[in-house]
């Protein structure tokens, strides 16, 4: 009885050490790239799941959806600097189900950054321009870090954050400035697939 006792308090413990292990895997990324801002890399890893347009907005998102294999953590698209963050409590649907996951927990993280004028609008003021990208919570995901503060300056590549097990995260931009490369379904991969350009630029 005692062995049985201590062989099924190793079998719990080598399970709970495979599982935080596997929770708080959270990888550098060995890139060759620089930042390049006629383009937008993935922050993220996962699949395509919705291409959305907000026109009264002026909105384009991108729903790149983690499934439980996915490499979790988030990292910077863009040099520049964070200018708002926002938390939102909510529910805990399944990631993949996407009108009901924009009632989940998230955390919406806004970044600023410098592009070529050329590029942008006649209406804008600025030389800026800024990428919205939302961690969305899932089902089993109940847990989102950031890494990141209101007024710092990030740089490509840095790591933004991540979220436990399945979930999803949205990249939006402007949609007079950008337009999507990537289709419905594509895998990408963070800071290796391109998901956005220039409308006038690719």
């Amino acid at each position: 009885m005692f062995i049985f006792l201590i062989g099924t308090l190793i079998y719990i413990t080598s399970i709970y050490n495979i599982v935080s292990l596997f929770l708080n895997y959270s990888p550098e990324i060995k890139h060759n790239k620089i930042f390049n801002p006629n383009v937008i890399y993935s922050p993220t890893q996962g699949t395509v799941q919705n291409i959305t347009y907000n026109e009264e907005q002026n909105e384009l998102t991108i729903r790149v959806f983690l499934g439980p294999l996915d490499n979790h953590t988030q990292y910077y698209p863009v040099d520049g600097k964070v200018t708002d963050q926002i938390y939102k409590k909510g529910e805990f649907n399944p990631a993949f189900l996407f009108k009901k996951s924009k009632y989940n927990e998230s955390f919406t993280t806004i970044l600023e950054f410098e592009t070529n004028p050329l590029e942008l609008p006649n209406d804008y003021n600025s030389k800026k321009t800024k990428i919205v990208i939302t961690q969305i919570a899932g089902v089993l995901a109940r847990r989102i870090r950031t890494k990141n503060k209101i007024g710092q300056t990030i740089e490509f590549g840095g790591k933004l954050g991540k979220i436990l097990l399945g979930s999803a995260v949205d990249i939006t931009v402007d949609s007079r400035v950008f337009k999507p490369v990537v289709q419905v379904s594509d895998k990408v991969f963070p800071l290796e697939t391109v998901l956005l350009s220039y409308n006038n630029f690719v």
